[in-house]
């Protein structure tokens, strides 16, 4: 099945290979320090749960409501991005998510700490749609997804960090993590005022913009559903509610589980980094097979991913246990970061971020219901193994999802 060109060819000079890399460097910088944030909602659950009295539901209020800042963020940066360009929306991501951060940091009760970790969950998800539509278009449109997927594999890389910070100091006090969350984004987003440079596409496309379009809903309704768009973002929608359901379980709840287990601190924060550096890995490598064989790596990821639930709620043993860690991690964030690569794919340019946004924020939906349903289940006295089950059908349909969306082909030529 084909699609109409989500591009056409654009007159005036490509953009230099030069800004193109410095694009892909500060892009991948962002998506490192946005993992440390994401990451740390759970990495350190325990330890601020304990601190503010927390009980199991609230943490899960905590995790589900951060992932509604996130849903937002999405929605909000994807029509920032088409209107206002992909350089502004990043770098007021990067100064927004940063103060909330350090305002988790500095929270003095649980209330305080949920308000700053809904606005940070705002920023990131602004800052992470508008990266994938930054780095869709810095490069050739061939291996535009594998070179997404593999910029949002950093995303892991930096989700890794905190594990290995409390890995080593399983002592530091959790506001630490959030202070490293917090600075290095507004860093960044100086170094990003400097020298970030707009996407080359977006400036050719919005100078050749002619008459008046569609605004508002029926626009948004327009870009999205239009030119027979309409089955694959349903399909994407559905594809991104079950995966991100299923990695959002696992990401926020994985410290608690272990302690569940009576692991050690040491032994929690090394699982979520080896979960999380399994993403990383598997990001990178199956997001370069994508290229030649797609629905291949749609297999691998999300048979990977059921099997790896299976084995989290079946094995005891410790190290047999880190292993199915590692390879749940691999498959499961695999799995994610492979649907944002295929976003970009089907919209175009001038509405490329939208349709990113609202993808990604249907995701982010499915972030929200799962670990706030997990912690109603552990609350209620299920086990974990029951919350692992409980995930597999949903695996399943996304799965479904995802093939039929890779059915769909899009002819771009930018």
């Amino acid at each position: 099945m084909t699609l109409p060109p989500t591009t056409t060819r654009l007159a005036g000079p490509r953009e230099a290979p030069d800004k193109l890399v410095l694009t892909f460097v500060l892009c991948a910088a962002a998506a490192l320090v946005e993992g440390i944030d994401i990451q740390s909602t759970g990495i350190v659950a325990p330890q601020y749960a304990a601190e503010f009295g927390l009980s199991k539901q609230q943490v899960g209020a905590v995790f589900g409501l951060n992932n509604l800042g996130l849903f937002v963020g999405s929605i909000v940066a994807g029509l920032a991005t088409d209107k206002l360009g992909r350089r502004w929306t990043a770098i007021v991501s990067m100064f927004f998510f940063g103060a909330f951060s350090i305002g988790c940091a500095l929270a003095p009760s649980g209330s305080l700490f949920t308000v700053s970790r809904v606005l940070l969950g705002v920023g990131i998800g602004g800052s992470l749609a508008n990266i994938v539509a930054l780095v869709s278009e810095a490069g050739p449109a061939q291996t535009r997804a594998s070179r997404v997927t593999i910029t949002t594999a950093v995303l892991a890389v930096g989700g890794a960090i905190p594990g290995a910070i409390l890995a080593a100091w399983p002592h530091l006090n959790w506001r630490w993590i959030y202070h490293i969350g917090g600075w290095s984004p507004i860093l960044l987003g100086v170094i990003m005022l400097l020298w970030l440079p707009e996407s080359q596409p977006y400036l050719q496309a919005k100078s050749q913009e002619k008459g008046p379009k569609p605004s508002g809903a029926l626009g948004a309704f327009e870009a999205l559903f239009g030119s027979g768009r309409a089955p694959v973002t349903l399909l994407l929608w559905l594809a991104t509610f079950g995966t991100f359901l299923a990695y959002y379980v696992i990401n926020n709840w994985l410290p608690s589980l272990m302690a569940a287990r009576s692991f050690s601190i040491r032994d929690a924060s090394l699982a979520a980094m080896i979960f999380t550096g399994g993403g990383a890995m598997g990001s990178v490598l199956l997001g370069l097979l994508l290229t030649r064989a797609r629905r291949l790596a749609i297999l691998a990821s999300f048979i990977g991913c059921a099997v790896g639930l299976v084995g989290l709620a079946l094995v005891e043993t410790r190290m047999v246990l880190l292993a199915v860690i590692f390879g749940l991690g691999f498959f499961t964030t695999t799995a994610k970061n492979m649907l944002y690569g295929f976003a970009p794919l089907y919209y175009p340019v001038v509405s490329r971020g939208l349709g990113v946004g609202a993808a990604v924020s249907l995701g982010r939906i499915g972030s929200i219901v799962g670990p706030a349903a997990a912690g109603l289940m552990l609350g209620a006295g299920k086990s974990a193994a029951s919350v692992m089950f409980a995930i597999l059908p949903v695996v399943g349909l996304a799965l479904v999802a995802t093939l039929a969306l890779a059915a769909f082909r899009s002819r771009e030529v930018d």
